[in-house]
């Protein structure tokens, strides 16, 4: 329980709220008590002993009693007279939030205010509180019954009137709605809000408030909007839009540009093409009055230099290709538009002209339009960092010959460019041009191609991309208001290049990829994107103290905690799960733990979740709906999101692995059947793939389960840790662990998704594990046989199933042999290392569990045969971890004292026979990165060793 949000609601005096403040909560039940003995009989204070002592409970087992503050508790709220005063409401509410106990407590505090409002009927504190106590938890059903109840009471107020179409729209869109219940929500919601719009009358400029039931800012009006998009009812809205008395323009919409936006919108969607090209006309030529000259001044459409946007040009292009078919003439006048804007220059426009052009009617199919103002595109922007992805929705309508002319004239037109001065302004020019056409020619030729006729292809262009680099460098240019180097993306893209070739087998070129990436981070330490992309390399390579540097480095923080954090710890618990010492760029070195870094990202998962409710009582009280409606998609992602619950997952089985025992301040408790959104951020990482090719990140080496296979990994994880709880005889464990198994097993033809092979093996195991407790649990109902079944089961999957793994030397290891005869460990080595002792552990605790359950049994000749069979398993864990402690021994000493020196060794692989390789000595020739990257790597790998063997000792 968190008891943070009870001390607002205890309204204490004097010496009470000072220990209310100190969280002296044994001091305060006393208090309490002693009033209460002085004949004080009031709710709050009979509220506040039983609160105070359910808190002090779970702090301090040793002061007062649960049981004894439930009884308390229960006949306050069970007794026939319901309790209407506000601050002992307010306490029991907080209660309420803050507890997880029994469901009957529970139960009974959800119903506090539904029976308030039964004896307080008029009481609108009550009703509005009631509504939002329903709303907050998510009980979209009751805060509805809450908002009749409140409109049927007040039926001229605005609040409860709105607050009931809204959440009948959240209950529309919820998908655990029945179609039946969706359908009813969407008709009561259109009703209510088609009835606001009729009985909304303006007189003179000033909306008639005081009906409530009425349109009265723009804020109703989109929701109005909101609803009726939802439920195709374009026309309808469209009509109310162009009102004069209640549209966009109306002092109800009072010019609003969103109104406008949605206008345009509403526009194309009623199929009104030509009214939509109008409107468009009319608000872009408004940005630019001196240019042209209106005879209607003060439209109600003029927006000013906002009306350039691109979203107006959008629909413009829209409407122009759907009005094509009927008058023709349409395109001329659009493109004179264009030209028109274009002068002087304008970026919408000119993109507008490439939108035109690449789609729909208008569409050349020879591309040769297009083609010419593509390259006139590049040719006036190409200094400007966007260039390229500006460009690149419309490189896949040229034609392969339009798109090879393309690269060939822009790489012309880069190399006659020379900069007008030697000012420090025109070299960034020249690098940001150079740099926009090497994106273009990663896009259009080298990543599309297959590199079997063309060999040579990606080695020249990783060459070109390091000498452009190493060129500017020199310079020490900055771009403007940045910490990144102006040639940074050159390098950027000669690792993108080293990594593709990884993909088409060159073992080399992944290290290849990480000293260009170092190279890169010694002169702009703060490069995101390669921080990024070295963090997911190093976990791949099981280097886990690396990826802890390189992830401090990037000073996650906020939502980041949910968008790319994924990157850093999804299976961290099996790579690398122990402490390490990293130095975060700096020169002092500092102790990073896993356990704590992922209990700051939770925790702010946390207080994400406490400052989005109050966030959204704000707005619910400022009538604020569309806002309300985008926050709660946010706090959805947030709390179902794949992030949180991969963090729990992960704690709760390094927790395991270290054998620590901590107890959490948040609900580790998930929905079952478990449900996951997928709210990875994959677009974090650079991407100049062709259209018609897998992301640049889908391509980058991972140690994560793949996407489709969130829920079921998930499903798995979290059964292993109710499986460890009630093996240490938790209380509620054994019951979820069931109900999540049977989640796990609902969808089995996915596990090579999420899954290793390994992974596979031992989810077996653990199956029978769970199958053995529950023959235990049936007591003298089964047979002693069924049990030695069961166990000889066990004992047959771990010596058949995973004795691969237990081969002499390196067979354990999936490992990637490089040229040279050097074999380094990939995260494969380490996550079978910990998988394998994880197991052992689980399977030792039950045998615990099975040697209590014999001690029971009267049959002294089976009780024998049960115990004999348990040892015979116990000596095979016991096996398994000396031969995993062994191997793991021998791999750290082959890495730490290889004949050559591994560092050596790693820089003549990295340097190799090839021109690349000798490329990449001269370019970096002077500098120390390689010789720190391979030391390093030499480094983080022996830590990492040292981890499995530190577990293996401690199992």
């Amino acid at each position: 329980m968190d008891d943070n949000d009870l001390l607002g609601s205890l309204d204490c005096h004097g010496e009470l709220s000072e220990l209310v403040k100190a969280r002296r909560w044994g001091a305060v039940v006393d208090i309490c008590e002693k009033k209460r003995k002085k004949g004080d009989t009031r709710d709050h204070v009979q509220a506040s002993r039983g609160v105070c002592e359910i808190v002090a409970r779970l702090v301090d087992p040793k002061i007062g009693s649960k049981e004894s503050a439930r009884q308390d508790l229960d006949a306050l709220l069970g007794r026939r007279l319901p309790v209407t005063e506000a601050s002992t409401l307010s306490l029991l509410e907080s209660l309420a939030q803050a507890y997880h106990g029994g469901s009957e407590l529970t139960e009974k505090l959800g119903r506090i205010w539904e029976r308030a409002a039964g004896a307080l009927p008029k009481n609108e504190w009550v009703l509005h509180t009631w509504f939002q106590s329903k709303f907050r938890k998510g009980l979209y059903k009751e805060a509805k019954q809450a908002s009749m109840v409140w409109m049927k009471a007040y039926p001229k107020h605005h609040d409860p009137f709105y607050l009931f179409i809204f959440v009948n729209f959240v209950i529309s869109k919820a998908p655990q709605t029945s179609d039946t219940e969706r359908t009813l929500c969407q008709l009561l919601a259109y009703k209510a809000l088609a009835t606001a719009a009729v009985d909304t009358v303006v007189k003179e400029d000033v909306i008639a408030k005081g009906l409530g039931r009425i349109l009265e800012g723009e804020d109703d009006l989109t929701l109005l909007l909101r609803v009726y998009k939802d439920q195709s009812k374009y026309v309808e809205a469209l009509n109310i839009l162009e009102d004069m008395w209640k549209g966009s323009a109306s002092p109800l919409g009072s010019r609003s540009w969103e109104l406008a936006l949605q206008t345009i919108e509403l526009q194309g969607l009623c199929g009104r093409w030509e009214l939509q090209w109008r409107t468009c006309q009319e608000i872009l030529q408004e940005s630019r009055p001196k240019k042209f000259k209106r005879e209607n001044s003060g439209s109600k459409l003029a927006f000013g230099e906002r009306g350039d946007d691109w979203k107006v040009w959008d629909g413009l292009v829209a409407a122009t290709n759907e009005f094509f078919v009927e008058k023709p003439d349409i395109v001329k006048e659009a493109e004179q538009l264009i030209a028109d804007f274009s002068v002087p220059k304008s970026r919408n426009a000119s993109l507008a002209f490439l939108n035109l052009h690449s789609k729909g009617a208008v569409a050349d199919p020879t591309s040769k339009k297009l083609f010419k103002k593509c390259q006139k595109y590049f040719e006036d922007y190409s200094t400007r960092i966007a260039c390229f992805q500006d460009l690149r929705p419309y490189l896949a309508g040229l034609a392969r010959c339009h798109q090879e002319m393309l690269v060939a004239n822009v790489s012309r037109h880069v190399k006659d460019r020379k900069p007008a001065s030697i000012l420090k302004a025109a070299w960034v020019k020249q690098i940001i041009s150079d740099i926009n056409s090497l994106k273009l020619d990663y896009h259009l030729v080298v990543s599309p191609n297959n590199h079997r006729d063309e060999p040579d292809l990606l080695p020249a262009f990783v060459t070109t991309c390091l000498r452009l680099y190493n060129a500017y460098i020199l310079l020490h240019i900055q771009l403007p208001q940045s910490d990144r180097g102006s040639a940074d993306d050159a390098a950027m893209l000669a690792a993108m290049g080293l990594i593709m070739m990884y993909n088409l087998g060159d073992r080399t070129a992944l290290l290849r990829s990480i000293v260009v990436l170092e190279y890169l981070l010694s002169h702009s330490k703060h490069n995101y994107d390669a921080l990024l992309i070295l963090v997911r390399i190093y976990m791949y390579l099981g280097a886990g103290s690396l990826a802890m540097d390189r992830y401090t480095r990037l000073t996650t923080k906020n939502i980041q905690h949910a968008s790319i954090s994924w990157i850093f710890f999804t299976r961290l618990s099996t790579i690398h799960p122990w402490p390490a010492n990293i130095s975060a760029g700096g020169t002092a070195m500092t102790t990073f733990d896993p356990l704590d870094e992922i209990k700051q990202a939770i925790d702010w998962h946390h207080g994400a979740g406490i400052l989005t409710e109050k966030a959204l009582s704000r707005m619910m009280s400022n009538k604020q709906w569309n806002m309300m409606l985008g926050l709660m998609e946010i706090q959805h992602a947030l709390q179902y999101g794949f992030a949180r619950a991969m963090l729990i997952a992960e704690y709760q089985r390094i927790q395991r692995t270290r054998t620590v025992a901590q107890k959490a301040t948040w609900d580790t408790r998930l929905a079952v059947p478990l449900t996951v959104y997928d709210n990875r951020d994959r677009t974090a990482y650079p991407n100049y793939q062709a259209a018609d090719q897998p992301t640049f990140e889908e391509g980058l080496p991972t140690a994560s389960p793949l996407a489709s296979a969130n829920s079921r990994w998930l499903a798995q994880e979290f059964s292993l840790s109710c499986l460890w709880d009630h093996l240490n005889n938790k209380e509620w464990s054994h019951r979820e662990s069931r109900r999540l198994q049977a989640s796990f097993s609902e969808s089995a033809d996915d596990s090579n998704e999420a899954f290793t092979t390994l992974e596979t093996c031992i989810n077996r195991i653990f199956s029978r594990l769970r199958e053995l407790l529950s023959l235990t649990a049936l007591q003298p109902k089964i047979s002693m046989e069924a049990i030695l079944t069961q166990l000889k089961s066990i004992h047959s999957g771990i010596t058949n199933q995973l004795g691969k793994y237990l081969e002499q030397g390196n067979g354990l290891l999936i490992t990637m042999a490089l040229n040279g005869g050097l074999q380094i460990p990939s995260w494969h080595v380490f996550h079978t290392s910990f998988s394998l002792l994880e197991m052992g552990r689980f399977v030792q605790q039950c045998m615990n569990k099975i040697t209590a359950y014999s001690a029971t049994q009267s049959d002294g000749d089976a009780r024998k045969r049960l115990e004999k069979e348990v040892e015979s398993i116990r000596s095979l864990c016991n096996d398994l971890q000396k031969t995993l402690n062994r191997n793991m021994t021998d791999l750290r000493d082959t890495i730490a004292h290889f004949e050559r020196g591994c560092p050596n060794a790693l820089q003549v692989l990295v340097k190799g026979k090839d021109d690349l390789g000798t490329e990449m000595d001269s370019l970096i020739a002077g500098t120390v990165t390689m010789d720190k990257v391979c030391s390093m790597l030499q480094e983080s790998w022996i830590d990492a060793f040292d981890g499995v063997v530190r577990t293996g000792q401690t199992t």
